[in-house]
């Protein structure tokens, strides 16, 4: 079961790019999750969370900038559903940091999704 979906965005400026994003789009300032990520919530309940996270790389290729991240109850099950549904799994194994843990996952075209385990 999906608990939460929210927008991850890469940032080489955390600072400018949660204050851009925000401020376009009506969020609430940011909150620090480590001082890797921080995360924003719209102030009426409007639309995903904005979850921006520090890169160290500038986008390339098929990189994007952007991409979803799926909360959910058992993420295996979801990375299952995800490979039934044509997609495929990126990770061989979860990554855990700033108190999440998730597998990255890609569409059928190869765009990239995080499956996030709920807390």
């Amino acid at each position: 079961m999906i608990q939460q979906v929210d927008v991850a965005i890469d940032c080489r400026d955390l600072a400018s790019m949660s204050s851009f994003w925000t401020g376009l789009l009506g969020y609430d300032r940011p909150e620090p999750m480590d001082d890797r990520y921080w995360a924003a919530t719209h102030s009426l309940g409007a639309g995903p969370r904005l979850v921006f996270q520090t890169v160290d790389d500038a986008p390339s290729g098929s990189k994007s900038p952007f991409h979803i991240d799926v909360h959910v109850d058992n993420v295996e099950e979801v990375v299952e559903r995800v490979i039934e549904l044509g997609g495929s799994r990126i990770d061989a194994d979860p990554i855990t940091e700033a108190g999440s843990t998730w597998v990255r996952c890609s569409d059928p075209e190869g765009n990239v999704l995080c499956v996030v385990q709920a807390r």
